[in-house]
């Protein structure tokens, strides 16, 4: 057993080692899982239940002791997850100049969404550009575009538990995308423009 399971006022409970037949009887835990204040590891938060609608179903607990370590190695701390939990969905590609320094906008939104006390988790979709696309047979591809983007971003979120949503986008299929995506959640959500480009020849 891991200390991530249980913490050292656990008992085992007596073994019956009569044979014929063995019988064995697992650890039980003799309080609340809540009680855990020696490892740190967020059972319960201690936040606002509000707060963490969906990260909480995803993070808490000691059967999702599997989930909370497979985020540790993309930098969650133990403090971090006992903060709500805001994706950050970055349109960022060099398919079109519409979006790409929006990997640089992505990396601000996190660090501002750490700083006012949540975690940050920067994720990608797709793009297709109509300005470049028009008047060839790609353009049976960009309104379907939208959708794909949207589908994504609702798939992730939805997911990972995200309770929160920033979206930033700057094309004309993807900005569309992720608004549709954060009305089919329904989570608190903020989308960004990436901003005008210049004009080019």
């Amino acid at each position: 057993w891991s200390s991530d399971v249980c913490s050292s006022d656990l008992r085992l409970r007596q073994v019956n080692t009569n044979f014929p037949r063995r019988r064995f009887r697992i650890r039980s835990c003799r309080s609340p899982p809540a009680l855990v204040p020696s490892t740190g590891i967020p059972f319960m938060s201690s936040a606002p239940d509000h707060t963490r609608k969906y990260s909480s179903v995803v993070v808490d607990g000691p059967s999702r002791a599997g989930a909370r370590s497979m985020l540790r190695p993309v930098g969650f701390t133990d403090e971090d997850f006992k903060k709500p939990v805001v994706g950050i969905a970055s349109l960022w590609s060099m398919v079109t100049p519409c979006n790409m320094h929006i990997d640089k906008l992505a990396v601000e939104a996190e660090a501002g969404t750490n700083a006012a006390g949540g975690k940050g988790v920067i994720f990608g979709t797709i793009t297709v550009s109509d300005g470049i696309s028009m008047g060839t047979q790609g353009m049976r591809c960009s309104l379907v575009s939208r959708e794909v983007i949207a589908d994504s971003i609702e798939a992730v979120a939805g997911g990972e538990g995200f309770d929160g949503l920033v979206t930033i986008g700057g094309c004309d299929k993807n900005m569309p995308g992720c608004i549709m995506a954060m009305a089919r959640l329904n989570r608190p959500g903020v989308f960004v423009y990436g901003g005008t480009i210049l004009p080019g020849i």
